[in-house]
């Protein structure tokens, strides 16, 4: 059921592999920079530092040493290793402010130009669940942007969710998707409690 949940239907074991034809598409492009980009790390950085930085930039996971995802983990800080929405939504949001500050483009333009490259972004690492959700969730507001829509949270995480679902019902059973989805909904939830509370407190302090 897990592998499932990734997109995995077979487990193969093959005893020798033969490359029949080249595949020049986009995603295969992008596969082989981000092979350059991972030979270049193993070249010039030891193994250890070479795994992390293989981790955050290209988001394979494989090389790093188990002492170190050991204390990363124990640390609580595992997920700066895992490319999600933090890694994703910095690009959206340097990208589309250089788009639209530095180079002068408009709202639409800089949406839209963000989205693709952010999807273009999906196919170079190796993408994960959680970094779907956050990519869908970003397509969302920019295309309210591009559209000159105020974001709703609440509304952008239900259409994250429901196109989601569509394309893989099993995330339903995923705990990755429901620790996310809660935690969003829980902070988008308070976030106006909390505000309230303090204006309410304010004017006594």
């Amino acid at each position: 059921l897990y592998l499932l949940t990734k997109g995995y239907e077979y487990k193969l074991y093959p005893e020798k592999i033969k490359v029949t034809g080249q595949d020049t598409s986009l995603s295969v492009r992008l596969a082989r920079a981000r092979a350059g980009v991972q030979m270049v790390l193993d070249r010039i950085l030891p193994a250890e530092e070479s795994g992390l930085m293989q981790a955050v930039l290209t988001g394979d996971k494989e090389k790093i040493p188990d002492e170190s995802y050991t204390l990363y983990s124990k640390a609580g800080v595992v997920h700066v290793l895992c490319i999600s929405g933090l890694h994703l939504s910095i690009l959206a949001l340097y990208l589309a402010f250089f788009l639209e500050k530095a180079l002068g483009r408009s709202k639409r333009t800089s949406a839209l130009v963000t989205i693709f490259a952010v999807f273009a972004f999906l196919l170079f690492i190796k993408s994960s669940p959680s970094s779907y959700r956050a990519a869908l969730m970003i397509t969302v507001v920019l295309l309210g942007r591009a559209f000159y829509r105020l974001p709703d949270a609440l509304n952008t995480m239900a259409i994250a969710a429901s196109l989601l679902l569509l394309f893989q019902p099993l995330y339903l059973f995923h705990a990755g998707f429901q620790l996310s989805f809660s935690a969003v909904i829980g902070i988008a939830v308070m976030i106006p409690v909390l505000q309230d509370g303090w204006e309410e407190a304010a004017p006594s302090l």
